[in-house]
């Protein structure tokens, strides 16, 4: 787990389930990859009741299924969420992931995460819109996902209407935002 995995650890319980919503690898909260020259992750895993990841790209759910329960579910579909029934889970987040969903979807899929949670959502993404592109060729060495292509900025302003509470930590000081339920 990473800095980030760290963060999110303080916000969920060992008894709580959890949502990744665009979990991709589950890099920031597991130990699943560990690129040793960088040492870009570390070795513990999120301690929780159950954790559940959806993520679009097969590849990644390939590499984290012998591990978590994973569903392949493409969130730009209008009705992908509506298969997680209300307050169904604990806690639902989604790190690094919403940037990637296109601007007349991501906000539907915030109030789905905020309907499915029970105690709260804990959304992580870019403090600014960049592209991304240039990450489209290099999926933690997995080979082009078109997937990492960004297209909506959640503007932390916006997060704070909608009662979360914002903060930007270091490494990077993009927005962690955290509604309680």
């Amino acid at each position: 787990m990473n800095w980030l995995g760290k963060l999110v650890q303080k916000e969920i319980s060992p008894d709580d389930t959890v949502l990744d919503v665009g979990c991709a690898i589950m890099a920031p909260i597991s130990d699943v990859y560990y690129h040793e020259k960088t040492s870009l992750f570390g070795s513990a895993s999120l301690k929780c009741k159950t954790l559940v990841g959806v993520d679009i790209w097969k590849p990644y759910l390939d590499r984290i299924k012998h591990k978590y329960i994973v569903v392949l579910l493409d969130l730009n579909s209008p009705d992908a969420m509506k298969i997680f029934v209300d307050r169904s889970f604990d806690v639902v987040i989604a790190l690094d992931s919403l940037e990637h969903i296109h601007e007349s979807r991501v906000w539907s899929v915030v109030d789905h995460m905020e309907r499915i949670a029970k105690k709260k959502v804990i959304i992580y993404t870019p403090r600014q819109f960049a592209s991304n592109k240039e990450n489209i060729n290099d999926s933690f060495l997995m080979g082009e996902n078109i997937y990492q292509q960004h297209y909506s900025f959640l503007a932390p302003d916006v997060l704070r209407s909608r009662g979360y509470t914002i903060s930007y930590p270091e490494p990077d000081k993009n927005t962690f935002a955290v509604k309680i339920l």
